[in-house]
């Protein structure tokens, strides 16, 4: 399977299956059913939800990067990775929450500790995400786009994905789609990296994780006067510290590979 196939076959079929469960929970709101945290609710919403992590999954088989999908299980979840890699994932979970920080943009919702017991949760609700986007369609884009650009159109398809949650009932409430955009950006620039310096899908599902997690601890403070500038200034510090990783690692390579 070409990576042109990947790519399309993962687009129609992630976007299809999001949209139609995501679409029944819209219209069904708008008649007073599958209301936000209903039994319902929650299977329909889920199933919309892991539809990126299902057409990685199918497509990785499918294309022959992993044999079988307890391969791509243990991938998911191979916690043994080199110490530099880690180093690599909390620069950037400290670049995340640091600026806002320094900025005095955020302020603590809750004791830190708990950040560390939502990332178990967040690891499946948000984090397998990564089986498909940085796993299977960002690498297939970058066989023909160099990094920037491949995260770029990844983070397009990746906030689009999302859109239907700023319309249903009790997700994503008074939030703005438009700040949203610029802040995947900067997330589709982290994990594009963390991805293509470590080769690592389990630092990709912690990452995210991690992000969703410490977002429930450290939440934006009353002091942001502008939020769209907040979160440009924000996500600009995100894509230059993984640009600066990628740069290094890229020539870090160069030394050490042989000259033929």
């Amino acid at each position: 399977m070409s990576e042109k196939q990947i790519i399309k076959r993962y687009l129609i079929g992630t976007f299809s299956l999001t949209y139609f469960m995501w679409g029944i929970i819209l219209i069904a709101n708008q008649f007073g059913y599958l209301k936000f945290g209903t039994i319902i609710f929650w299977p329909i919403y889920a199933i919309g939800g892991l539809a990126s992590t299902i057409m990685g999954a199918l497509l990785s088989k499918k294309s022959g990067k992993v044999e079988n999908y307890i391969q791509l299980i243990k991938e998911s979840f191979t916690v043994r990775q080199p110490v530099k890699y880690y180093i690599v994932v909390f620069i950037l979970f400290a670049v995340s929450f640091g600026i806002p920080a320094i900025r005095n943009e955020i302020t603590s919702k809750m004791k830190w500790y708990m950040g560390i017991m939502y990332i178990f949760y967040m690891i499946f609700f948000g984090g397998l995400e990564e089986v498909g986007w940085r796993y299977t369609f960002q690498p297939a884009l970058e066989k023909y786009l160099p990094y920037g650009f491949a995260s770029c159109i990844t983070a397009c398809f990746w906030a689009a994905w999302h859109l239907p949650l700023f319309f249903m009932e009790g997700m994503n409430k008074g939030a703005s789609f438009e700040i949203f955009i610029i802040g995947v950006f900067g997330m589709s620039f982290m994990l594009g990296a963390i991805y293509r310096v470590t080769h690592s899908l389990w630092l990709c599902v912690l990452f995210h994780a991690m992000i969703n997690a410490f977002s429930q601890v450290w939440i934006n403070s009353n002091n942001i006067t502008n939020p769209l500038i907040s979160t440009c200034i924000s996500s600009a510090f995100k894509i230059l510290a993984a640009v600066i990783i990628v740069l290094l690692h890229k020539s870090y390579v160069n030394r050490n590979t042989p000259s033929s």
